[in-house]
């Protein structure tokens, strides 16, 4: 991820993190080595960063936070030690959600800088993205799309669709909601309340 006039971070699956600059100049950086100290895996799983330009590293195992300021790699509080992180995104600028391969969904407690557990399942936690800060919507690899209020008030519950398996979420500038599966793309049908499915025609690729 990027941000406008900021350096391109890129995350690979054994070799650490590599830093572009905007002259295009690489900068490795590698759990063990003094630069990335703090840093917890080589295996970065997903990355995201925040307007005021932290980066959240997702690896398999845990969640880092680098500070451009500071240079160093932290350890947020809140989460399971060493836990295979599947996502990591934040909404509306500060909102961060965390995603586990062991079935956890945590966010981020601005008020105490904490994670706390939002909901759990027994499959990975693939995906997530909010509605009208009143409803969250969740995807899962193996039991499919849940949705829930977002003051988590009540237990998320499944929605139908195709696939059990979600591989991300997305809300368009109409704020219609786009579900990527590994059975193709659905977009939601509010007005009939399903699903419309675009998937590869091969006759026509």
């Amino acid at each position: 991820p990027s941000k406008e006039r900021g350096p391109v971070w890129l995350g690979t699956a054994a070799r650490g993190l590599v830093r572009l600059d905007s002259k295009n100049k690489a900068t490795r950086f590698q759990s063990g080595t003094p630069e990335a100290a703090g840093l917890l895996s080589n295996t970065i799983l997903d990355l995201d960063i925040t307007e005021n330009r932290f980066l959240w590293i997702a690896t398999d195992r845990g969640l880092n936070v680098y500070s451009p300021e500071t240079k160093l790699f932290a350890v947020p509080k809140g989460l399971p030690e060493k836990a295979a992180i599947s996502f990591v995104k934040t909404t509306n600028a500060t909102d961060t959600w965390v995603g586990t391969v062991d079935g956890g969904l945590y966010r981020w407690d601005r008020s105490t800088s904490t994670f706390f557990l939002f909901w759990q399942t027994s499959v990975p936690v693939t995906s997530v993205t909010k509605e009208a800060n009143q409803k969250v919507w969740i995807g899962t690899e193996g039991k499919g799309l849940f949705s829930g209020p977002l003051d988590g008030s009540k237990e998320p519950q499944p929605v139908e669709i195709e696939s059990v398996n979600i591989t991300a979420l997305f809300r368009d500038r109409e704020l219609n909601l786009w579900v990527g599966t590994t059975n193709g793309l659905a977009l939601l049908d509010k007005s009939a309340g399903s699903f419309l499915w675009f998937r590869h025609n091969p006759q026509r690729a």
